[in-house]
């Protein structure tokens, strides 16, 4: 167990409950970055921040606005603002490696599609070509799950005659790869 000292906790509103006073979310996923030891990681720390929707990237901004120091401060603004709805490593890799390079049109990230069982999210959805680009990295969708991606994509091309591609790191790993 590590234990870290923050001097952020400001938050009234936990010094008037009876609960421990905490860290916001995106606070807490700042000291994660400054106690990272390398960018990967430190990005890591991000991507289940903003994958679990436990914070926003605009939220996480603003508290970056508030600390002097925070490491890895450039690389880890620049990733927000790149991400644009983006949510992990690999949507962050599609985006700029493939969409921007390629002068793809940006999709709706994230873009919500109703079915039968409730709401379903497509990572990038090309809604005038009725295309969908699915990015499955190994801890969001693990083998074991994988079935409830395809019967998705199934009723996405039934009910709404959208198709998607799915790619995972293997096909964003290397510059070559991204082509």
């Amino acid at each position: 167990m590590r234990i870290h000292r923050s001097d952020v906790i400001t938050d009234e509103k936990h010094l008037a409950s009876r609960t421990l006073p905490c860290t916001r979310v995106e606070d807490t996923v700042i000291d994660l970055i400054n106690a990272s030891s390398t960018f990967d990681a430190a990005y890591d720390w991000v991507c289940r921040g903003l994958g679990r929707w436990k914070t926003t990237p605009e939220r996480l901004r603003l508290a970056m606005n508030l600390r002097k120091k925070i490491r890895y401060r450039r690389d880890i603004e620049r990733v927000l603002e790149a991400a644009s709805g983006a949510l992990s490593w690999l949507e962050v890799r599609y985006v700029q490696g493939v969409e921007v390079p390629h002068s793809l049109p940006a999709a709706t990230r994230q873009a919500r599609v109703r079915q039968d069982t409730g709401n379903k999210y497509l990572d990038n959805l090309y809604e005038e070509y009725k295309a969908c680009m699915e990015l499955d990295g190994a801890v969001a969708h693990p083998e074991d799950e994988q079935w409830d991606d395809k019967d998705r994509d199934r009723w996405n091309l039934v009910h709404k005659q959208i198709v998607t591609s799915r790619f995972g790191v293997r096909h964003l790993r290397t510059d070559k790869d991204l082509c």
